[in-house]
């Protein structure tokens, strides 16, 4: 499932770490890998699918093809033990700032 940047992601991580739900996206937990694809490809291949909420892959996606860049906290220069907030925030600057594209679904533009 894809997400339209946000904390949305980092935040089933740190529920995962937590194993319970966590809501707060102030709390601290261990930041991994935030991956940027390009969508836009991806849908011309034809392989996304929606679920009526989610974008999704059909099947697999082979990364390499897809792949944009990947934000880690040693890339994005902060500490692993961040929370959902800071890393989240911190990954979608950088990637604007770096690439000059907008993060967001926005159908029949350019968005990633």
């Amino acid at each position: 499932m894809f997400t339209h940047g946000g904390v949305h992601a980092e935040m089933v991580v740190a529920s995962k770490q937590k194993s319970r739900l966590e809501m707060d996206i102030d709390m601290p937990y261990i930041a991994g890998a935030r991956f940027y694809f390009d969508a836009k490809k991806i849908a011309e291949d034809g392989l996304l699918i929606r679920d009526g909420a989610h974008l999704k892959v059909k099947d697999s996606l082979p990364i390499d093809k897809y792949i944009l860049w990947i934000a880690t906290s040693d890339i994005l220069g902060i500490s692993e033990n961040a929370t959902p907030r800071i890393f989240a925030e911190k990954a979608d600057s950088v990637f604007i700032k770096e690439f000059g594209i907008q993060i967001g679904i926005q159908i029949g533009d350019n968005a990633h």
